[in-house]
């Protein structure tokens, strides 16, 4: 696998306060990249407004795609962020999303996305695909795996979020100690 950068991304323990929203992130997203989340996203516009927000950092998305979509309320564009300089802005990620259309060119390779995921220490939304298969399946405690073309699954998990029970914060230690341990450049 790809590598991560724990050494130079510091490991901060996320603080909610009640009434705030779970913040998903996403990192690198463009227009064409942020197809692969659309069916969380929207399920989040029918059923989940107010209670889920997007922090997105990257390219802003078209006018277009957010009025097509009603992401207005549910995104927050954060623009580009260094992910070793920017780390305040990025720590404030509850859960970082890994989302792709199945297509022909997500089939092999490591986003390195994943490696900055995993060093920040927060669980990862993922619908596995290609090299990240096996990967999942031999680290899956820090993976909250879906299936991005059931919205019925995606209904659950969100829900399980917002209920806990899923435990964020063990998931996204455990995330930690395989950037540390697992896919360093140094480990």
């Amino acid at each position: 696998p790809g590598g991560s950068l724990p050494e130079k991304i510091e490991y901060k323990v996320p603080v909610k306060k009640n009434d705030e929203p779970i913040y998903l992130g996403y990192i690198g997203v463009d227009d064409f990249e942020i197809r692969g989340a659309l069916p969380v996203l929207t399920l989040i516009v029918q059923k989940f407004n107010g209670k889920f927000k997007i922090k997105l950092f990257g390219d802003k998305l078209s006018e277009k795609l957010i009025k097509d979509y009603n992401l207005s309320d549910v995104i927050q564009e954060e623009g580009w962020v260094d992910v070793i300089h920017g780390q305040s802005k990025i720590q404030t990620v509850d859960v970082f999303l890994l989302l792709k259309e199945k297509l022909e060119t997500a089939v092999m390779g490591w986003p390195n996305k994943l490696g900055d995921y995993l060093s920040y220490g927060r669980p990862v939304m993922i619908s596995p695909y290609g090299d990240l298969k096996h990967f999942v399946n031999k680290y899956p405690d820090g993976f909250i795996v879906i299936d991005r073309n059931d919205n019925n699954d995606i209904e659950k998990t969100l829900n399980n979020i917002l209920n806990n029970k899923l435990d964020l914060l063990e998931m996204g230690r455990y995330n930690r100690l395989l950037a540390e341990n697992v896919i360093s450049w140094d480990a």
